[in-house]
């Protein structure tokens, strides 16, 4: 029996497959420069971790990337909302929503 995860991961990676397409054609609404893709190191040094915690991050699905060719890319904009989305409230900013 197939795992239905497999299929939707498949559909996922041909989806982004296509995004990247789309950003990289001439005259598209979406450009990106190469200088906003990283590669795995760049990711790492990117976010002062080491590539092994970025291939697990990768792995558990916690962070954004690309997989293009067997190949892991990163948009530098995409980790700096990511870095973003898990900033906590200080006690102050608490105390006054509270």
């Amino acid at each position: 029996m197939t795992n239905p995860f497999d299929s939707i991961s498949e559909r996922l990676s041909n989806i982004e497959m296509l995004l990247l397409d789309i950003k990289h054609q001439p005259g598209s609404s979406i450009q990106v420069s190469r200088d906003d893709l990283l590669n795995v190191q760049q990711a790492a040094d990117f976010l002062h971790l080491k590539p092994p915690t970025i291939y697990r991050l990768v792995a558990d699905r916690k962070i954004p990337f690309s997989k293009r060719s067997q190949k892991l890319y990163f948009s530098r904009e995409e980790l700096t909302a990511w870095v973003q989305a898990g900033r906590r409230r200080t006690r102050e900013e608490i105390e006054v929503e509270g």
